[in-house]
């Protein structure tokens, strides 16, 4: 019972790994500029989200101004 468990659990584990490394390869380099570009990118992107959307736009300017440009 054990060992079956332990042999799905082993191709999981691979599946997931081939998974991770396939979409690494689809990864695209993002850069906003400056915090304030940035913000205004994530309101085209989020601004239908009302409030959610606005939060979401707020906490990664806050993050932005705080821990990236200073």
């Amino acid at each position: 019972m054990f060992l079956h468990v332990l042999k799905r659990l082993k191709t999981i584990a691979i599946l997931l790994a081939v998974f991770v490394l396939l979409s690494s390869f689809l990864a695209v380099p993002v850069e906003a500029g400056s915090c304030e570009t940035a913000l205004f990118a994530c309101w085209d992107d989020f601004g239908w989200m009302a409030l959610s959307g606005a939060v979401f736009c707020a906490a990664g300017y806050i993050f932005c101004k705080k821990y990236i440009r200073g």
